[in-house]
């Protein structure tokens, strides 16, 4: 397992210089999704099967996402293990 430590530096999540411009990453604004309404049924909520697309904010991925490898691995170590595997409806009684 490989993973990039930054020892040292105050801002570990920057991304490299020139990776992310304005021209490629704008904070502002939404973006427009269109949706075919005849396609195979799907989780819809409610009030959105009337409308034909939805607008959602964008937000840039590299400064919310803060993914770190080694957390996640030693967590998974940590997880105790029943030795079966659950099935799919059914619910922890812990």
């Amino acid at each position: 397992m490989d993973q990039y430590d930054h020892k040292g530096q105050t801002r570990l999540n920057n991304p490299p210089v020139g990776l992310v411009t304005p021209e490629t990453d704008r904070l502002n604004g939404k973006t427009r999704y269109a949706y075919d309404p005849h396609l195979d049924p799907q989780l819809t909520w409610a009030g959105k099967s009337e409308h034909q697309s939805i607008e959602v904010t964008r937000v840039s991925l590299h400064v919310h996402e803060r993914i770190d490898p080694a957390t996640t691995i030693h967590a998974l170590r940590q997880a105790k293990s029943t030795g079966r595997q659950m099935s799919l409806f059914e619910f922890s009684r812990e």
